[in-house]
């Protein structure tokens, strides 16, 4: 039987990139304080480092994550 997971609803993408990237941005936003998931959507055996990476934070955190990525780039 499923059993919903609240914490896993209603999450948006604020990164997109290949999966060393999407680590750095995941370490960015963990170190604001903010939650997140990969979406690992990299293929592998035939076709390594080919696909992307998604980082997905809660909607109500986009904005913070946004700013945390914005601030690693200056």
């Amino acid at each position: 039987m499923y059993t919903r997971k609240p914490e896993y609803e209603n999450l948006v993408t604020v990164f997109e990139g290949d999966a060393s990237s999407a680590a750095v941005a995941r370490a960015t936003i963990e170190n604001a304080g903010i939650k997140s998931w990969v979406k690992d959507e990299e293929t592998h055996g035939l076709f390594p480092g080919m696909g992307s990476s998604e980082i997905l934070v809660v909607a109500e955190e986009k904005e913070k994550a946004h700013k945390a990525l914005e601030m690693r780039n200056d």
